[in-house]
């Protein structure tokens, strides 16, 4: 089991952290993880340097939230959220359930500033090799999530991995 200490990602904390088991040993073929409270699953992948976040298909299995993966990483269980009372601003961390699905994942082939908008503000870094989904492009800019933070970075310095994106 994983404790909010342990997870150490405040993005999920902040979006109701509940309980996380961390899978660390051999996975060969499916594991199925299941927590006794209810509510919804992610996955924080370990096969990757910066854990990629993904959304965990559950299901409910005697009175069980439960999830199966196929890999090494930490399941996370959140609590679901509020109904939204107003449209969040547009580079604040989205809700869980409107989070929209990424069109594509790169990876950065150097390191770059994260902005607010398009070539404004600079409001943090993200790392050379980081692989991150990338939500919306705007000219020459991405709109991606990184370590919880979501903004802008430019198109220039990447390779795609998968999605349409290029």
């Amino acid at each position: 089991m994983v404790d909010e200490a342990g997870l150490g990602r405040m993005d999920l904390i902040q979006r109701g952290f509940i309980q996380a088991v961390d899978v660390w040993n051999s996975v060969t073929g499916t594991v199925e993880v299941c927590f006794r409270n209810a509510g919804m699953l992610v996955f924080l992948d370990a096969t990757y340097v910066e854990r990629l976040l993904t959304d965990l298909e559950s299901y409910e299995r005697d009175g069980m939230t439960c999830g199966k993966i196929d890999r090494i990483g930490t399941v996370v269980l959140l609590d679901y959220p509020a109904a939204p009372t107003e449209q969040p601003a547009e580079n604040a961390l989205p809700l869980y359930d409107s989070t929209p699905q990424s069109i594509c994942q790169i990876k950065l082939i150097e390191t770059l500033f994260l902005r607010a908008e398009p070539a404004g503000e600079i409001i943090g870094l993200v790392w050379l090799y980081s692989e991150v989904p990338v939500f919306k492009i705007r000219g020459d800019w991405y709109f991606i999530e990184f370590q919880g933070q979501v903004g802008y970075i430019s198109r220039d310095y990447r390779k795609v991995l998968w999605g349409d994106c290029a």
